[in-house]
């Protein structure tokens, strides 16, 4: 997998404009190399493009989120999460000031395996900017991919 703003990988037309005129970024962090890691990048490469939407497969380069966040509107994080009784069905998590302050991913429904990760680049850009876009957390379990496909399909005809 290559970096995910690499010359290699071009990125959305949004990152070279001015900031925030790409309506929504998906973004996906997970390991391609882990079955049970991946579950996040399988669902984003499944799933179907739209207008207005930017797909971004980062894999394991948290570190390029705030680039991505800056040129968009609002932001989704997919990532994969444990398959136990707690893990919950599709649902998006706003990620609000109170949630980005709780230093812990394991708040109900943050278990996400690179939560430390993608929540540190948020924390330190929310330090950095007066406000950020939009955005929300989606946990995507490797057993429930096609339902969770199907669900964030939806979501983002009604407008996510």
């Amino acid at each position: 997998m290559t970096e995910p703003l690499s010359p290699d990988c071009p990125p959305c037309p949004h990152l070279t404009a001015s900031p925030e005129t790409g309506d929504l970024a998906i973004i996906a962090v997970g390991n391609s190399l882990v079955a049970g890691d991946s579950s996040a990048l399988i669902l984003l490469d499944r799933l179907s493009e739209k207008n207005g939407v930017c797909k971004f497969p980062v894999g394991i380069y948290t570190s390029v989120i705030p680039e991505i966040i800056s040129g968009h509107r609002a932001f989704l994080i997919l990532d994969a999460i444990p398959e136990d009784d707690e893990t919950f069905p599709f649902s998006l998590i706003p990620l609000t000031g109170a949630v980005l302050d709780n230093r812990s991913p394991d708040s109900p429904g943050l278990r996400a395996s690179h939560g430390l990760s993608f929540m540190d680049e948020l924390r330190i850009l929310a330090r950095t900017r007066q406000t950020l876009p939009e955005g929300y957390f989606l946990g995507v379990g490797s057993k429930t991919i096609d339902e969770s496909l199907r669900a964030l399909e939806q979501a983002l005809e009604r407008g996510l």
